[in-house]
């Protein structure tokens, strides 16, 4: 039942993503997360060790979305599930193995938060260049047009084209079109 309700939702949560502001629902996702593993390693007992597996595997995940605060905060917080899942199966909160731990949770969260961080660089100077395509793109059309309205404007192509176009309109062979100044 718990699996059902964590999975129902993730996909919630991964259908909504692009609607809801990041930074702040992406510390909700890491409680949910630490929530979750905690319940589930209460549920399956002695097992729990497996739960600790899946524990530094958030750190990359969450690391994605805002590089070294995100990965730092989401390695405090599961040390904390990992220190609630060892009192819970009996063992001391603060032993040898919790910090073991600690080290490598932090040195995960650097290497991640490094990596996000370079990731993070290249799609923002991605979505610039995507932005200096579309103001090429923008620029030329709004060139063109000018092109065309100036083109329009200019009195002796007008009337040259009248002069190509009058005989195939007017089965004469050839054709002449005079101006009358008024003034």
């Amino acid at each position: 039942m718990l699996l059902t309700v964590y999975l129902v939702y993730a996909l919630v949560v991964h259908w909504r993503l692009p609607y809801w502001p990041r930074p702040q629902l992406v510390y909700a996702m890491i409680l949910v997360d630490a929530v979750f593993l905690f319940l589930v390693s209460l549920l399956i007992g002695k097992a729990a060790s497996l739960i600790t597996v899946l524990i530094p595997l958030t750190v990359p995940v969450y690391a994605v979305f805002g590089a070294y605060l995100t990965a730092f905060i989401t390695a405090t917080v599961m040390l904390l599930v990992f220190a609630l899942i060892q009192v819970a199966n009996g063992r001391e909160a603060l032993s040898t193995a919790f910090f073991m731990q600690v080290p490598l949770y932090y040195l995960l969260a650097a290497l991640t938060g490094y990596l996000a961080t370079g990731r993070i660089r290249r799609l923002q100077d991605q979505e610039a260049l995507q932005r200096l395509v579309r103001l090429e793109n923008e620029a030329r059309s709004l060139s063109g047009a000018a092109r065309t309205i100036q083109e329009s404007l200019d009195l002796g192509l007008t009337l040259q084209e009248m002069c190509v176009a009058a005989p195939r309109l007017t089965g004469i062979p050839d054709c002449l079109i005079g101006l009358l100044d008024r003034r």
